[in-house]
């Protein structure tokens, strides 16, 4: 298993929802949606979406997580400390659903320095 799939296994069994539940509400085959959590494939981008929605979470809380796994720096404590950040000891800062997708597309990817190169192009035709 990859750290993929261990995160949709893990969020899916914190909802207490079965896989077939689950592929149910995707419309999709339970062996499709079985494939997803062993690793043997990927769901695109907009299952993953219609699978934070499903699980109650944000994009944004699937790849932190994802990413955290991968990285293996999952930890018991691992919340935001909303007390320090009242106190400014970290910011926290409302982002719109679109910025949330483009971030979660930005933490994915594989080529991140192609992607600021082209944001750096583009701003530099402005």
């Amino acid at each position: 298993m990859n750290s993929y799939s261990e995160t949709l296994k893990a969020f899916r069994q914190n909802c207490r929802l079965s896989q077939e539940q689950v592929s149910q509400i995707l419309g999709i085959n339970r062996t499709t949606y079985t494939g997803y959590e062993i690793g043997k494939t990927k769901p695109d981008f907009d299952t993953i979406i219609k699978l934070c929605d499903i699980f109650g979470i944000t994009v944004a809380n699937f790849t932190d997580y994802y990413l955290k796994l991968k990285n293996k720096s999952i930890l018991a404590s691992d919340k935001p400390d909303y007390e320090k950040a009242k106190s400014g000891g970290e910011r926290f800062v409302k982002i719109t659903a679109d910025e949330e997708i483009l971030l979660a597309r930005y933490r994915l990817a594989e080529n991140k320095e192609e992607i600021l190169r082209i944001i750096k192009k583009y701003e530099d035709k402005e």
